[in-house]
């Protein structure tokens, strides 16, 4: 599934921001795995806006970004971005293999 985000800003959280310090992956990764990556997870009902959770090979590096699309103001908030953990997640890290 495929979704437009020509022509939107890319906004990050307090909170996305931290973890992204703390795991040492830039906003231009993150924003770069949106862009090429395949989604993985949609949340339809999340609030305030359907979210979406990406995964991408960046640098070598697995990565997982959750999103959010805020249309009214033609925003892509970053909520959170992740090296996944091979212990929950399949061998090409699209699916969750433990909880």
């Amino acid at each position: 599934m495929a979704i437009d985000i020509s022509g939107k800003k890319f906004i990050t959280t307090v909170h996305a921001y931290q973890k992204m310090m703390e795991r040492s992956i830039l906003k231009e990764d993150a924003v770069t795995c949106i862009k090429e990556g395949t989604i993985i997870r949609t949340y339809d009902d999340s609030k305030p806006f359907p979210a979406y959770l990406v995964s991408h090979i960046c640098k070598k590096r697995t990565i997982h970004v959750n999103y959010a699309i805020n249309e009214t103001e033609d925003t892509i908030v970053i909520i959170t971005a992740y090296e996944p953990d091979p212990e929950l997640w399949d061998e090409t890290y699209t699916y969750k293999v433990k909880k």
